[in-house]
């Protein structure tokens, strides 16, 4: 087959690739092998194809690999090794004298702990991808890699950086040491990686950074959350003040920030403080952060923070998190660029006008989660832009048609989890540009009907609700306009629903979403009753399914129903989530699915990446063997 060009192999029971087994196929640019029983790969088994370009071997058995395997010249190769058993790579190259043109190499979750310094010398000149992560990997090799830049060695065993580490890797850009266990960083760690840009340090166990340790790097974004800092290493940010966005020194120990902590960095346009130990902050604390336009200082608890206005040389922040901040009021706000904030989990009885006196151009605010009681319908004049609101969990109990006049540009609105008494069908009337919709199905609220509530909502598109009932019934009948395309049914209370639940949904194409319910099982009819629905994607995962009858995906027909038909479910049925058992009664569950991927989806035709990804994701829905602690993916079932 002198033309062939693809070859996909995936998901068969492959143990062994022999040496020349595609010889001859000249054109051949891609190999897809991953998901067998692969353990061995032969020498010059991929032999004489000067156009290859990828080779998928992820998700088999190898216990060793040499670019022995790739005896021959290649285009740019993509080399994906991911998810073997690898613990062995084999330095004793018979092509060690002939480079080979390696650009993406990924080892990815395996069981790598020692790289031997030659291991790399084939495709040191041309390597610009390394992947390393999930393995157990201290230490690098010495053979130097030029043209490396970018280098992934998270959930690794390193624990100290010092200046050897990465003496390979002089131009590396972007370098994830996330998830190791790093307790120390030497002076010139970093000393020689003058191009770095991008550095992943989090999750680790770093209390200290010495001063110079980024003295010649260029980093822009720096991730220093999930350490043991119990102040910001303000000297070793100094050197990168010039370059520095981004910096994350969230879940530390933080317990102070001081008028030096940030000097001199007024190039950085995000900071994430969140989840320390904050307790109080400096008039001057962002005092030079003139060009800061995101800033997360949430789950902190900041009593004290507003009265001391350490706010008020931020005019160029846009974003605010003060989430979960112990927070009993808020004072004067003067942010004129601030679009975003969030006053969310704290314990506010009251939000005063003048906090947006001259902040009139948020657009987003969170007031969910505190202890208002009325609707702060005074702050509307003030922030006229808004087009986001979550008043939600709050004890509001009484919502009117005023509650929300003034906010005609309003699109996205949660009123979830109140403690309403009575509800005016009218309080929506006037949000006209309305969007995106939370509720409660609110059986406490007499006559209470979300069809007469959404009424004059012709602009929605999509709608949560969490029904409060046991029975999923009447609650969303007829309630909702065309131009809706995605429905979200939750509720922790909700065991059963019925047949005729959906009737009345009108729009042509529609994804229905179920989740966080107590419901096992899914009634025969269920889309009987969307007759108008062309385009139908369903959500069920996170419920607690445990098997699921033919009925349930049913297509209605002129001739009744078709158990067998699945292109009326145009975007799938999503299933993951669920307490599957596997049995008899999940096969035919089993053969829609694959049926689904062939008729309606077409994986066949997609590219190989995307085909790849798709078979990933269709196999995340797995079911239990009674009496074995095993699962299989119900789309294998056979």
């Amino acid at each position: 087959m002198p033309h062939l060009s693809t070859v996909v192999l995936f998901g068969n029971k492959i143990n062994t690739v022999e040496s020349f087994s595609f010889s001859n196929c000249t054109y051949l640019h891609t190999i897809v092998l991953s998901k067998n029983n692969l353990l061995s790969i032969e020498s010059s088994a991929f032999h004489n194809l000067n156009r290859l370009s990828n080779i998928f071997l992820q998700d088999n058995q190898l216990q060793s690999f040499s670019f022995d395997a790739i005896a021959s010249e290649t285009s740019k190769l993509y080399l994906n090794l991911s998810s073997n058993a690898l613990k062995e790579l084999n330095h004793e190259n018979t092509t060690s004298l002939k480079a080979l043109n390696v650009r993406t190499l990924d080892l990815t979750n395996n069981q790598i702990s020692v790289i031997p310094d030659s291991f790399f010398l084939t495709v040191s000149r041309c390597l610009l991808h390394l992947l390393l992560s999930k393995n157990y990997i201290s230490n690098l090799p010495l053979v130097s890699l030029p043209t490396l830049q970018v280098l992934h060695l998270s959930h690794n065993n390193f624990d100290i950086v010092d200046p050897t580490v990465f003496e390979c890797c002089s131009s590396v850009q972007i370098l994830f040491l996330n998830h190791n266990n790093i307790s120390y960083i030497a002076d010139s760690a970093f000393v020689r990686m003058e191009r770095l840009r991008i550095l992943d340090l989090s999750h680790n166990k770093i209390s200290f950074l010495p001063a110079d340790v980024f003295a010649q790097t260029v980093l822009e974004k720096l991730n220093l959350s999930h350490n043991n800092f119990l102040h910001p290493p303000s000297p070793s940010l100094i050197p990168v003040a010039k370059t520095l966005r981004h910096l994350d020194l969230s879940l530390n120990g933080i317990e102070n920030v001081s008028a030096h902590s940030f000097r001199s960095m007024n190039k950085l346009q995000a900071l994430n403080l969140s989840s320390n130990h904050i307790s109080s902050l400096h008039e001057q604390s962002f005092h030079d952060l003139n060009h800061l336009i995101k800033l997360d200082v949430s789950h902190n608890p900041l009593q004290r923070i507003l009265k001391q206005r350490p706010f008020g040389s931020l005019t160029s922040l846009r974003s605010l998190n003060l989430r979960n901040t112990s927070l009993l009021s808020v004072s004067h706000l003067s942010l004129p660029q601030l679009n975003i904030l969030s006053l969310k989990d704290n314990f506010l009885y009251n939000v005063s006008q003048q906090v947006f006196e001259k902040s009139r151009n948020v657009r987003y605010l969170d007031l969910s989660g505190n202890l208002l009681q009325d609707v702060p319908m005074h702050l509307w004049e003030k922030i006229r832009k808004l087009i986001y609101l979550d008043i939600s969990n709050n004890p509001i109990e009484v919502l009117g048609v005023n509650s929300f006049i003034g906010l005609e540009k309003l699109q996205q609105l949660d009123i979830s989890l109140l403690l309403l008494k009575r509800l005016d069908p009218r309080t929506l009337h006037g949000l006209k540009f309305l969007t995106t919709f939370k509720t409660d199905s609110y059986a406490s609220v007499r006559s209470f009907r979300l069809q007469d509530l959404l009424s004059h909502a012709f602009a929605l598109r999509k709608v949560t609700v969490n029904i409060e009932e046991s029975t999923l019934s009447h609650q969303v009948q007829r309630a909702f306009g065309t131009k809706l395309r995605e429905l979200v049914i939750t509720g922790s209370n909700l065991q059963r629903i019925l047949p005729d639940a959906f009737s009345g949904l009108s729009t042509h194409e529609l994804t229905i979403r179920i989740s966080g319910t107590m419901v096992s099982k899914f009634p025969d009819g269920l889309l009987r009753y969307l007759p108008d629905v062309r385009y139908l994607t369903l959500d069920l995962r996170n419920n607690q399914l445990t098997t699921m009858g033919p009925g349930v995906l049913a297509a209605v027909t002129r001739d009744g129903e078709d158990v067998h038909q699945t292109q009326h479910i145009t975007g799938g049925v999503l299933l993951e989530g669920n307490p599957w058992n596997c049995s008899c009664d999940l096969l035919w569950l089993s053969r829609w699915l694959r049926r689904w991927l062939r008729e309606t989806f077409h994986v066949h035709m997609l590219s190989v990446e995307a085909a790849l990804y798709v078979n990933s994701v269709s196999r995340k829905a797995t079911c239990s063997i009674p009496g074995m602690n095993t699962s299989l993916a119900i789309v294998d079932l056979r």
